[in-house]
């Protein structure tokens, strides 16, 4: 798999915002040659309000730990 690229979704259960978050997260870094914020899922309920929320990642060019 090394050199692909891959989605990567993240639960946000304690979100404060509605916006993708500019900062991929840490633990992502290392494996990734770029890591691309994408815009986020959100989960509506039948009123439209936000139930919960994904924040997605593209990572481009996949390092697999040696």
């Amino acid at each position: 798999l090394a050199g692909k690229n891959a989605l990567f979704i993240d639960s946000d259960p304690r979100f404060k915002n509605l916006e993708a978050p500019i900062e991929p997260p840490e633990k992502m870094r290392p494996y990734f040659e770029e890591i691309i914020p994408l815009d986020p899922i959100l989960i509506r309920d039948s009123a439209g309000v936000v139930l919960r929320k994904f924040n997605v990642f593209k990572g481009l060019a996949y390092k697999p730990k040696n």
